[in-house]
This record gives structure tokens, sequence and C-alpha cells, in this order.
């Protein structure tokens, strides 16, 4: 369930807890002289003596046993104590306690070092992920995670492991609630939990879920964030819970929107591929001009192909296709085309194209597979041999249910 958070953050713990081998090494050889000099030494000096030595013996992670000797071992136990003794207050030092009592099976024990070592601070980022993995162990996913959360706000290099691992555990449905719960505290890190949440395509369907739960709460997130993660979920055919998300995020309810979104080209595209998004090729552009309200197709010479597409909902099988040119004269009859494709896997089927031939049209328009709720609504180009450039301007195309 949370085992690949758990696993995304064993290098990054190691490394916090520890610091280098270089350190270590260089003070092992040290801890007998330090060791004396205790009745002078300040008690942080001798906890961060105490880490340093102990860097060398974690450098495999905090899953593995301390590869130190016995002597060595009781040396930093001594310096820790110490440390502990004079300043109470030493979270360093109750965790490298913690650390020597879990190394040698005494794990409640090094909880309750541990925890007390978390209390002192909330920047003690090293005791925050040894108990955001001890949490996870005893089934406390959302202490766990909260535990995450304290690491997440006192490391910034944190976020590159923890997010990552965080989104990646989401492929597990037990994950979504308390994950959900979390991200409704709107955490400092939440843009980028966003932002790097959408290349785990194993979780989509859950962070669908996630973010549609936090869209009906009203959670701002980033609008790129938004648009990539919509690109994302459409990329892996979640079309339903894309049109849900796109819905709520216009402040509306699904079912209750346009079937065919920006019907009269008087704004930018928003959500991709629910939106207009415009085509083009070395013999072929098409640009929306939402100031004039309208959709430019240009071809030049044979110029054909697909010049402007859009996802839409179909629940229905009949519709009736309303299209609209701006300028409309004979010349530009025939030259786009209008085509619905089925977008769902699995699922193949294309309707009959239906030419422009006046200025405005209304015809029947059947979806081409009766088991098909998302398709590709096309305005395509028609193949001519035109020497010149033609081009159409279209003010409006909309599906209507019959």
């Amino acid at each position: 369930m949370i085992r690949a958070l758990l696993a995304g953050v064993l290098t990054l713990f190691a490394v916090a807890v520890v610091g280098s081998d270089a350190l270590g090494r260089s003070q092992q050889k040290r801890l007998p002289q330090f060791a004396a000099e205790l009745p002078t030494a300040n008690g942080f000096d001798l906890s961060a003596e105490a880490s340093r030595a102990l860097a060398l013996g974690m450098k495999d992670g905090i899953t593995a046993r301390i590869k130190l000797n016995r002597a060595q071992k009781d040396e930093i136990g001594k310096l820790s104590r110490a440390a502990q003794r004079k300043e109470p207050l030493n979270h360093e030092a109750l965790r490298n306690l913690a650390l020597l009592a879990d190394d040698a099976g005494r794990t409640r024990e090094a909880r309750q070092l541990m925890r007390a070592s978390a209390e002192i601070t909330k920047r003690n980022f090293a005791a925050n992920m040894w108990l955001a993995l001890d949490y996870a162990k005893l089934g406390q996913i959302d202490t766990s995670l909260a535990m995450y959360d304290q690491g997440l706000r006192s490391n910034s290099q944190a976020q590159e492991i923890i997010i990552p691992a965080m989104a990646q555990s989401l492929k597990a449905d037990q994950m979504v609630a308390p994950i959900t719960r979390l991200l409704l505290r709107k955490p400092p890190w939440l843009a980028d939990f966003w932002a790097s949440a959408p290349r785990f395509t194993d979780a989509h369907r859950n962070l669908a879920t996630i973010r549609l739960e936090l869209a009906k709460r009203n959670v701002p997130i980033d609008p790129a964030s938004n648009r990539m993660l919509i690109e994302a979920l459409a990329g892996t055919g979640h079309f339903a819970e894309v049109n849900e998300l796109i819905a709520r995020l216009g402040g509306g309810q699904p079912g209750r929107q346009p079937i065919v979104r920006n019907a009269e080209f008087d704004r930018q595209p928003e959500y991709l591929p629910f939106d207009w998004q415009p085509r083009f090729n070395a013999s072929l552009t098409s640009e929306l001009d939402s100031r004039a309200g309208v959709l430019r197709i240009s071809m030049f010479g044979d110029g054909s192909g697909p010049a402007a597409s859009q996802l839409v909902a179909l629940p229905a099988n009949a519709y009736r296709l309303e299209v609209r040119a701006d300028n409309w004269t004979a010349a530009q009859s025939g030259q786009v085309y209008f085509r619905l494709r089925c977008a769902e896997e699995g699922n193949a089927g294309e309707s009959l194209p239906i030419r422009l031939d006046r200025a405005q049209l209304a015809v029947a328009l059947t979806k081409p597979s009766s088991s098909c709720t998302y398709n590709w609504l096309t305005i395509f180009a028609a193949p001519s041999r035109r020497t010149g450039e033609a081009s159409v301007a279209l003010d409006r195309v909309a599906l209507v249910a019959r």
C-alpha cells in the first residue's frame, strides 16, 4: 500500500541522518579522544560528533544494520547520552540514541526516543522521516503522511524524492483517502505535488479522484498544473474524470455544459483536448481569433487534413451539427468538412463526412458507435486541386442533442 512511498525516502533519509562518509570516516578514529574531553565539551558539539561518527555505519540506509563494531557503537552512545545530559532539548542526541536502539532491536525504546526527538522541533527532518516509516509499519497512514509533510516543510531537497514517491503510491486505492485529507490542508508544497504527479500514469485514476475532491472543496491549484493534469489524464483515456473536472473548474456541473465547448470561438482554448485545438501542416494553417470570434482555416495549393479538433462527450446517439461561416462565398463550398470518430480504446468507428456547402448548416448527425461516449469532433480541410490559396472562417460549430 505505502511500499512505494517507503522505498522512495530511504536514500534521502540516510543522507539526512548521517552526513557524508568522509566525515564519518575522519571522525571515527577521534572518538576515544573526544570521549576523554566530555567534561568540558559543549552538548551540541558532542551530538554533532556522534552523528558524524555514525555516518560511516549508516551508509546503506536505515533498513540495514549499522556497520560499526560494538566499541564504536558504545562510544557513539556515550557521546550522545552525555550530550543529552548537558542539553536536555538536544534532539540530535535523542535521535542518535534512537537509531542505536533500533539497530539493537529495541524497537519500543527507539520509537519513544525518536518521538521525543521530533517533539523538540518540527524541523527535525531525520526524525520525521524515521517516524514516517515507523507509523506506516504500524498501519497509521495519516500520521505517517503527516510526518512526511513535516519533512517536506523542513527540507527543500526532500521534495525531489518524497513528492514523486507519494504520487506513485497512489497506484494503491487505499492511499486515496489519506492523501486527499493531507492535500485538503493546503500544504505549502501542494503546487509542487501537482506539477510532479501527472507523469505517473499508473496513478492517474486515483489522481483524478483526488483532484475532483479538491475542486469540489474549492482548493485552488495553479491553472498550468490543472491543464497539465487534464491533458495527461485524457492521454490515458480517463475522459469521464476529465470532463467532470473541467466542469468543476469552470464553476459548473457535469452534464450541464454545452456539448461543444467554445462553440463560437470567442475565447482562447483552455483545457485541451476538451476545447478546440487548431492544427497545421506545411500547406494548412488554422487560427482561433477570439477577438473576432472566428476560426480561420487557410489552405495552400492542395493542402488538406485535420484543421481543428475537440473531444466531446456524447451520451445520446442522435445530434444536430450546426455550423455558421463568416463572409461566405460560393467558392468556399466543399472546402471543409466535419467528422466524428470514437476516441475510446477498443471501440472503433467514424461517421461519414459532412461537407460545408452553405453559410449556415444544420444537419442530422449520428455518432459512429452507440456504445462510444467520447468522440473526436474534427474539422477537416478537404482535398482539392486548387493552385492558389483558399480560406474559410467559421464563427460557430456546435452539436445539439435531437
